[in-house]
C-alpha cells in the first residue's frame, strides 16, 4: 500500500519542557531617585509641561542634566554660573579629581585630609581643608 504521507507507529517524544528561570532580584539602586546637586527654578522651561521648577541631577563638561519636578521629564541645558556651589576637588597627588567629603569618608583619607589642613604646600588645599574640619566637626 502506497501512502501519501509517512506513518508510524510511535509518536515522537518531546522535549521536557524547562521549569521557569526565577526572576533576578531587583537592584534597588536602580529604583532610587537620583542625588540632587542643586535646584535651578525660574532658569528654564520644562520641554514637556512647561514648568519652570527644576533640580540639577548632573553636570558634564559645562552642561545640566536637570529634572522637573512637577512631570519628572529630564534635559540637557547649559550650565548657570552661580547657581550650583564650587566643590573643591584635589589637584593633584594620591587623591586628585576627588572631593574632600569622599576622600574623608575613608579612614585614611579623614587623616590626610587632616594633615592637609596643617602641612600641605598648597595653601589653597590647606585652606579648604581646614573650613571642610571646622563645618564638620563630629558629634560625640
Amino acid at each position: 500500500m502506497n501512502y501519501l504521507f509517512e506513518v508510524r507507529d510511535k509518536k515522537p517524544e518531546r522535549k521536557a519542557v524547562e521549569p521557569e528561570k526565577p526572576i533576578a532580584p531587583r537592584d534597588e539602586a536602580a529604583g532610587q531617585a537620583p542625588a540632587v546637586l542643586g535646584k535651578a527654578d525660574d532658569l528654564f522651561d520644562c520641554w514637556w509641561c512647561q514648568a519652570r521648577c527644576h533640580d540639577v541631577i548632573d553636570e558634564y563638561k559645562g552642561r545640566w542634566k536637570v529634572e522637573c519636578c512637577f512631570c519628572g521629564s529630564i534635559q540637557a541645558v547649559d550650565r548657570v554660573e552661580g547657581v550650583l556651589p564650587e566643590l573643591f576637588t584635589f589637584p593633584s597627588g594620591r587623591f586628585a579629581g576627588q572631593s574632600i567629603e569622599s576622600v574623608a569618608a575613608t579612614d585614611r583619607g579623614l587623616k590626610f585630609v587632616v594633615w592637609a589642613a596643617e602641612k600641605h604646600d598648597n595653601k589653597e588645599v590647606q585652606d579648604a581643608c581646614k573650613f571642610f574640619l571646622d563645618s564638620h566637626k563630629p558629634t560625640v
